[in-house]
């Protein structure tokens, strides 16, 4: 249970917002510009690895990780965790939208 709980602190102390205003904003763009055709999706998916690969390294270079490890929790998990509850959050934004990319 502490594991859990530790992944989902993780995913929270660094992704979140970053995750959550990019998600917003990208679907907003893509709504308002489907109508156009104007092909915005690879777009949001670009600035979306941008912005979760500048938070991981934000997070490897964080002094705080030493809680993380004190559970057993490698990087490669709190990272793998992070993506698929970034994935899952874009593509409920995406399903609120109506538009399924």
């Amino acid at each position: 249970m502490a594991r859990i709980r530790g992944l989902l602190l993780f995913y929270r102390s660094f992704f979140l917002i970053p995750g959550l205003v990019l998600s917003i904003c990208g679907c907003y763009l893509y709504y308002r510009n489907a109508k156009y055709n104007f092909g915005m999706g690879h777009a949001v998916f670009a600035l979306k690895f941008i912005a979760f690969a500048f938070a991981a390294y934000v997070a490897y270079k964080s002094k705080e990780l030493y809680y993380y490890y004190n559970l057993q929790l490698n990087y490669a998990a709190l990272v793998g965790t992070a993506f698929i509850l970034d994935f899952l959050l874009f593509c409920a934004c995406f399903k609120i939208t109506s538009y399924v990319y």
